[in-house]
């Protein structure tokens, strides 16, 4: 078993020196427009195979989970997670309007 093509030893063992000083899980929060009671919740984690992003709409007062939207893996960068994540949190929301 070995490390997944797009990450390299190297590339692995410069991603974990990056963000072993970081305190993680980190959580972002998003407001949503017209609704004054939840948040989009982004919420950042390091794994052994790079960063998983969890994107949830959370109940504003309380935090608690209102719906899980989706969780991405094997993330190279903090940038790329939040982009990816906002993305997602977006593409899902536009659906739910949609239906």
């Amino acid at each position: 078993m070995g490390l997944p093509s797009s990450l390299g030893r190297g590339k692995l063992a410069a991603m974990d020196e990056t963000y072993r000083a970081k305190q993680f899980p980190i959580e972002h929060f998003v407001p949503l427009e017209g609704n004054e009671h939840l948040l989009g919740r982004l919420v950042l984690n390091k794994a052994h195979d790079g960063l998983t992003m969890e994107i949830d709409i959370v109940l504003k007062e309380g935090r608690k989970i209102f719906r899980a939207v989706e969780c991405l893996y094997r993330i190279e960068d903090e940038d790329e997670a939040l982009h990816l994540g906002v993305q997602k949190l977006a593409e899902f929301l536009e659906k739910q309007r949609s239906s």
